[in-house]
């Protein structure tokens, strides 16, 4: 490959919060995947996890704004949502209550008050987060008992899952007539491919939990629905 890949880097002088709270999910999340089986690379990871995090949330800023040049090709709408995404798998990797009172607490007030759904997608991870702390409401997770913001979010995911579903009363009007999810003309199908991700999961939630039915306004929906509507996509 000759293309030219030019080096970019952010600092406490040129931040980038999206990009280093994105990477420390990442992390994170990988560090469960490593855990039984290579306990040593699994402690690696979170602990750069846990680095990268808090350097996103002390030097806050976004990564195109840092460097303007790279707006034309990925423009970062904000860093909000990367940093609730970064501290929601913080949480299940560590069951460290501190990055659970982060999202439910003053940032929830800051960055996941929206109205209507969002769509998952490489610049927006609020439903990514809504439906990974809708985990711990299913299985009713000790270190968020009587956690209000934990219901918060649940709600949120349940909104969001009504509004993936065709024949649910709050469906999204964002579809093609064929029923393909399309949210933009660039890179249309991210969106399509994330809300079918998060259908899958949210169901899997659903059977795991014993808790089969989503009740959007007055109608009822079940795991195999969310299924159906995944593979539609």
């Amino acid at each position: 490959m000759t293309t030219k890949r030019p080096l970019k880097l952010v600092n406490s002088s040129k931040p980038g919060s999206d990009v280093a709270a994105e990477t420390a999910a990442a992390l994170a999340s990988a560090s469960l995947v490593f855990k039984k089986t290579d306990s040593t690379y699994s402690s690696t990871l979170l602990k750069h996890a846990k680095q990268l995090f808090t350097f996103a949330d002390k030097y806050k800023g976004s990564y195109t704004k840092s460097h303007p040049e790279v707006a034309t090709y990925y423009n970062s709408t904000g860093y909000g949502d990367e940093l609730l995404w970064a501290a929601s798998w913080l949480y299940h990797a560590t069951g460290d209550t501190t990055y659970l009172r982060y999202v439910t607490e003053e940032n929830a007030d800051k960055y996941a008050k929206v109205d209507g759904p969002t769509w998952f997608s490489w610049d927006n991870k609020l439903a990514g987060a809504q439906v990974l702390l809708s985990r711990l409401s299913f299985f009713g997770d000790k270190g968020a008992k009587g956690n209000s913001g934990i219901d918060d979010y649940k709600k949120s995911a349940d909104e969001l899952m009504c509004a993936l579903l065709p024949d649910s009363p709050s469906a999204t009007a964002s579809r093609t007539k064929s029923g393909l999810i399309w949210i933009t003309k660039w890179d249309s199908l991210q969106h399509p491919v994330g809300s079918a991700f998060l259908a899958v999961l949210y169901s899997d939630y659903m059977r795991a939990s014993d808790n089969e039915t989503l009740s959007c306004g007055d109608d009822s929906f079940e795991p195999s629905d969310l299924r159906k509507f995944a593979q539609s996509q």
